[in-house]
């Protein structure tokens, strides 16, 4: 499929999370623990999606999140 969003591009734009595709789409933090508060705010420490689309759209998620705390 052309522009599909591939593993390595995620990795590249979010370089703040372990990003894999092991039948699922996932990415971790990696570094500090979130604290109460950002979890709260709705920041996760992990994301869990279908798709590799799912997942771009989730991390961009979290960095407007990010960036409006």
């Amino acid at each position: 499929m052309a522009g599909a969003i591939t593993v390595e591009q995620l990795r590249a734009e979010h370089p703040g999370w372990n990003i894999r595709r092991t039948g699922w789409a996932k990415a971790t933090r990696t570094g500090r623990r979130l604290t109460t508060e950002e979890l709260a705010a709705g920041l996760a420490e992990t994301l869990i999606e279908d798709d590799l689309e799912t997942l771009a759209a989730a991390l961009a998620d979290q960095a407007g999140r990010e960036a409006g705390r």
